[in-house]
């Protein structure tokens, strides 16, 4: 089960092919512990626009930004998701979502996606190993989509960071950073509003190396996910040095 652990045991041997000599060198064994999940959420409602202002006309959100607090975490982050809970708009194709780690990494989630469409009440999972993108234009479903970006580049107010953003999740893979993850969004164009009704909420997919020395990160995904009996499914493994 996710984060058991596992004794994996290896027989060494030394072979000479020509003489048909074997030495048997013994075993040695590895203890490592298998990947975990674990999930942090703040689900305090966020409002497209804040009502602190005229909602018809564009401006940040409230919660703005929203804070997910991390602590507590061993090992490395093999992946991270970001779902958003109960969403509805008027017209989604205003919003833009930026998350900022604690060190500063920077990736945008979502911006201008889904023209001439509006979304009520669906739950959205930002996932780089989701099948695709969410759409240019027409409506969106709940369930898991890639970080999703279309022009133009959004502007985000004080205090998010100025862009480049990235438009990828795995920017965050690596050494597990504690502290306050932040969500900035907004609605930059009049006329429409809506909600976060039930918050957002950070999946890590925890790693703990075998050798804590070595400089090696393995990440492995698969895909789907989930798979239905008797589909196909690819499992990719990245090992990064």
């Amino acid at each position: 089960s996710a984060g058991d652990t596992i004794v994996a045991t290896l027989q060494l041997k030394d072979i000479n092919v020509a003489q048909s000599i074997t030495n048997n060198l013994g075993t040695v064994n590895f203890s490592f512990v298998l990947p975990k999940t674990v999930t942090f959420a703040n689900t305090n409602r966020i409002d497209i626009p804040t009502t602190l202002q005229d909602q018809q006309q564009p401006g940040p959100v409230f919660l703005y930004p929203s804070p997910i607090t991390v602590t507590g975490l061993t090992g490395l982050v093999g992946k991270v998701t970001v779902t958003l809970s109960n969403l509805s708009h008027t017209f989604p194709h205003d919003l833009n979502f930026l998350l900022v780690g604690p060190n500063g990494t920077k990736t945008l989630l979502m911006s201008h996606a889904a023209d001439g469409s509006s979304a009520s009440a669906i739950d959205l999972t930002f996932d780089d190993s989701a099948l695709s993108e969410l759409p240019a234009s027409g409506g969106v479903t709940s369930g898991a989509w890639k970080p999703s970006q279309y022009a133009p580049a959004p502007t985000f107010t004080n205090p998010a960071p100025a862009g480049p953003y990235s438009s990828v999740l795995s920017v965050f893979n690596g050494p597990i950073t504690d502290g306050d993850w932040l969500l900035y969004a907004n609605d930059d164009s009049g006329g429409d509003f809506g909600a976060v009704v039930g918050g957002w909420a950070l999946t890590f997919t925890v790693l703990n190396p075998v050798n804590q020395i070595a400089d090696l990160l393995a990440v492995g995904t698969a895909s789907p996910n989930p798979v239905f009996a008797g589909n196909n499914v690819t499992n990719t493994f990245s090992i990064t040095n």
